[in-house]
C-alpha cells in the first residue's frame, strides 16, 4: 500500500476518528456532569507528553478511552500497500501545544536493555565540520548536554550514532582539533572517509558492518546534519506500532510484518536523504533484492527505486513493503522544507528540512517541545547537591519549557558499604596547536575507554577546561588537568587521572584493588580514610609525577585542588608547572597528612616505559618531544599483550 499524506480517498488502516470539534464539546458536556454529581472519572491510560496534546483526537468509546491500538481491527489489506502521511486537515492551522504532565527519567528511559538490539536506531549523516550542529542533536534529541555522566553503554530501546563523512578539505587546524576533541569525548561517530552520503551507503553499512558489532535494530531512523526531527513523536509512532497517532488518519504498521515500512519522499532528488525512516525488514529485501529494480550496484536513491518497481505493478498481484509517501502535493506531508520561521510548523510535522542555522534548531526545539529521547539510563553521581533550576513565572507563559532537562541521578550516600564505588577515568581530549597527537589521541582514549568499560566505570575526557586556559591568559594549556579533575570530581567517589600519552597495559587491574591495596599500606580502613590523594614519586625523579593519579571526593580535596589552581607562582614554572605546584604544596603541613605518596614507585600504577614488567599496569610515556609514535607503539604493544601475547620488554 502506498499511503499518500492526507488523501482521504487512499486506503489504509484507519483508527475510528470524528470531528475534533465535537468530540471537544462532548468531552466538556461529559466534565460539566463529573462536576455536577460528583461521580468518579474515568481511568485514562497515561499519554507520554512528548506527544503534543494537540495532535491527540478525543476518545468517543471505551476501546478508544484505553486507546488499545491491538482491539482495532485493520482493513483487509492487498499485498503492497502504498499510503499517504498521517495529517490533520490542511487548511487547519494548529499550533504546537505544551505537553501536560511531566514523566521521569526512569518512566522515559524503559528497562535497561543490554542485548544489542533496539527499536530505534537513530543516524545522523554529517560531514566531519558540523561540530555545533551534532553538539545541539546530542542535547535535544538525547537529553546530552556534557559527558561529565557519560552515557558507557546504550541500555534503552534506541541507539544513535553519526554517520560522518567526507575527508578534512574543508576544515583548518583549529577545526580538526575540535573534531579530534568531540570523537574522543562522546564516542558516537562512525567515520566513512572515503564515502558519501546515500541511502545505499547508510542501509548497507547498518545492515552489514553494524550487525558484525552485534548491534541489530527493527527501525532506522535516517537524517541529514540540516534536517530537524521531533524524535520522540516518531519513536512512540513506531513503538505503538502506528504512524501519524492522533492525527485524522493515521497509520497502522502490519501486525504480522512490522518492520516491512519505508516512510519518506519518492522523488529521486536530494529530497529523499534528507529524512527517511525504514524498517529492517525493508532494508534488508533494498540489498537482498536489489538487482530486480536497479540495475546500478550503488544507487543514489535504493528506496526509490524501490517504489516505483513495486508501484509500477499490478495492485492485486504485487508484493513488496508498506511506503509511506511524504512527497503529496495537496499540502499535507508532515515531513516540510523549513519556511524561516517556527509559526509554519504544525503540530503534527515531525522533519522539517534545510534548517541552516543553529538558533533556528533550538528555537524548533523549543517551539516543538521536544523531549529528550534517552539513550542511557543515569549513572549514580557522587554528588549531594540538587541542580538549580530557573525561577518560574506562574503569570508568564511556560514559553522556556526545558526541552532538555536530563535529571542526574539522585543524591546517594557513599558512605554504605553495599553501594559499589563510582569511579571515573579522566584524561584529556586537548590536541595541541602543533596537532602532535592528532592522529594518535583517538586510540589512546579508545584504550582507557576500553578498561573503563571493562571495570564499570565513567570514561570522561575534557578537553574544553584545556582550551579555557587562553580566554585567561596567564597559564599555559596543561593547567587544563586541575580544572578538569576540579570540575569532574564532585560527580564520582573517586577520579583516576591519567595523561593523554599513558596506556594502559594491564586492564585486569581494577581500582577497588588498588584501594584495598592502599588500604593495608596505611593500616586500614580508618587510617586509608584520611588518605584523599594518591600520587606516586618514580625512583630518581625530584618530585612527583602526577600524569597519573588517584584522588577521593572529599571536603579535603575539592580545598586541595582549588589551592593548586590558585597557586599563581607556578603558572609560568617551566616545566612542571601544576606538577610543581602539588609537589610544593603536599610537602607543607596543612596537607602532607592527607597525601599517599608512593615513594620510588615505578610500578602500582604509574611506570616508565624502561621500567615496565610484565604485569605491570600503565605505562606513561612522556618523551621531551612529541610522544605520538611512542603512544603508538605503546597500544600496540598493549593489544599485542591483550592477545595473549607476553612482552617483556617495552624497549
Amino acid at each position: 500500500m502506498v499511503y499518500l499524506m492526507g488523501s482521504p480517498e487512499t486506503s489504509h488502516r484507519p483508527l475510528m476518528r470524528g470531528s475534533r470539534r465535537t468530540y471537544l464539546y462532548l468531552v466538556l458536556a461529559i466534565v460539566a456532569l463529573l462536576i455536577m454529581y460528583n461521580l468518579p472519572s474515568t481511568s485514562y491510560r497515561r499519554i507520554p507528553n512528548y506527544i503534543s496534546v494537540g495532535a491527540l483526537d478525543f476518545p468517543t468509546s471505551p476501546e478508544e478511552l484505553e486507546l488499545d491500538l491491538q482491539d482495532t481491527a485493520p482493513l483487509a489489506q492487498p499485498s503492497v500497500k502504498t499510503s499517504p502521511s498521517p495529517h490533520n486537515n490542511k487548511n487547519e492551522h494548529t499550533p504546537v501545544e505544551a505537553p501536560e504532565e511531566d514523566l521521569d527519567d526512569e518512566d522515559e528511559a524503559g528497562p535497561i536493555n543490554n542485548s544489542g538490539h533496539y527499536n530505534v536506531l537513530v543516524v545522523i549523516a554529517s560531514p566531519k565540520e558540523t561540530i555545533s550542529r551534532r553538539r545541539l542533536i546530542r542535547e535535544h534529541y538525547f537529553g546530552l548536554r556534557d559527558n561529565l555522566l557519560p552515557c558507557m553503554r546504550y541500555d534503552t530501546n534506541v541507539i544513535y550514532k553519526f554517520w560522518v563523512y567526507g575527508g578534512r578539505e574543508k576544515m583548518n587546524n583549529d577545526s580538526l582539533r575540535k573534531y579530534a576533541a568531540e570523537r574522543i569525548e562522546w564516542d558516537d561517530i562512525v567515520e566513512r572517509e572515503d564515502e558519501v552520503f546515500e541511502q545505499w551507503n547508510v542501509i548497507k553499512w547498518a545492515e552489514e558492518e553494524l550487525k558484525k558489532e552485534g548491534i541489530t535494530y527493527n527501525y532506522l531512523v535516517l537524517q541529514d546534519i540540516h534536517t530537524f526531527l521531533h524524535l520522540s513523536s516518531i519513536v512512540f509512532d513506531l513503538s505503538e506500532g502506528v504512524i501519524g497517532l492522533g492525527t485524522d488518519s493515521p497509520f497502522q504498521l502490519d501486525t504480522e510484518f512490522p518492520t516491512d515500512i519505508v516512510w519518506g519522499s519518492f522523488t529521486g532528488t536530494s529530497i529523499d536523504k534528507k529524512t527517511l525512516i525504514v524498517g529492517q525488514g525493508a532494508a534488508a529485501q533494498a540489498i537482498e533484492e536489489l538487482p530486480r529494480y536497479s540495475e546500478d550496484q550503488e544507487p543514489e536513491h535504493v528506496f526509490t527505486q524501490m517504489y516505483h518497481y513495486y508501484t509500477s505493478q499490478d495492485e492485486e498481484t504485487r508484493e513488496g513493503p508498506d511506503f509511506v509517501r511524504e512527497d503529496g502535493e495537496d499540502g499535507t506531508n508532515r515531513f516540510n522544507p523549513w519556511e524561516n520561521s517556527v509559526e509554519s510548523v504544525h503540530h503534527e510535522d515531525v522533519a522539517v528540512t534545510d534548517v541552516y542555522q543553529d538558533e533556528e534548531f533550538r528555537d524548533l526545539a523549543r517551539w516543538t517541545y521536544l523531549r529528550p529521547t534517552l539513550v542511557c539510563h543515569a549513572r549514580r553521581s557522587a554528588s549531594d547537591v540538587a541542580p538549580l533550576h530557573p525561577i518560574v513565572d506562574e503569570d508568564e507563559p511556560a514559553t522556556d519549557f526545558n526541552a532538555t532537562d536530563h535529571r542526574p541521578a539522585p543524591a546517594l550516600d557513599n558512605t554504605v558499604d553495599s553501594q559499589p564505588l563510582s569511579i571515573a577515568i579522566l584524561t584529556s581530549s586537548y590536541v595541541y596547536p602543533d596537532l602532535c597527537m592528532l592522529d594518535a589521541s583517538y586510540p589512546a582514549a579508545q584504550n582507557k575507554r576500553d578498561y573503563a568499560l571493562r571495570h564499570g566505570y565513567a570514561f570522561v575526557a575534557r578537553s574544553l577546561e584545556f582550551a579555557q586556559q587562553g580566554a585567561r591568559g596567564d597559564r599555559t594549556p596543561v593547567w587544563g588537568k586541575v580544572d578538569s579533575i576540579e570540575k569532574v570530581l564532585p560527580k564520582y567517589d573517586w577520579v583516576f587521572w591519567m595523561d593523554m600519552d599513558a596506556v594502559v597495559m594491564n586492564p585486569e587491574i581494577n581500582i577497588e584493588s588498588l584501594l584495598e591495596e592502599f588500604e593495608r599500606m596505611v593500616g586500614g580502613k580508618e587510617a586509608f580514610a584520611e588518605k584523599h590523594l594518591i600520587v606516586a614519586k618514580p625512583k630518581r625523579d625530584k618530585m612527583i609525577n602526577a600524569g597519573v593519579l588517584l584522588i577521593r571526593n572529599s571536603e579535603w580535596s575539592k580545598r586541595f585542588i582549588r589551592a593548586v589552581n590558585e597557586a599563581s607562582d607556578y603558572y609560568t614554572i617551566k616545566p612542571s608547572f601544576e606538577q610543581l605546584a602539588m609537589w610544593d604544596l603536599m610537602k607543607s603541613d596543612e596537607w602532607r597528612d592527607g597525601v599517599l605518596s608512593l615513594l620510588n614507585d615505578d610500578h602500582t600504577f604509574n611506570t616508565f616505559p624502561n621500567k615496565y614488567q610484565p604485569g605491570y599496569f600503565v605505562v606513561h610515556y612522556a618523551p621531551d618531544s612529541c610522544p605520538r609514535e611512542a603512544v603508538l607503539r605503546g597500544l600496540d604493544f598493549a593489544s599485542r599483550i591483550a592477545g595473549g601475547e607476553k612482552i617483556m620488554t617495552l624497549e
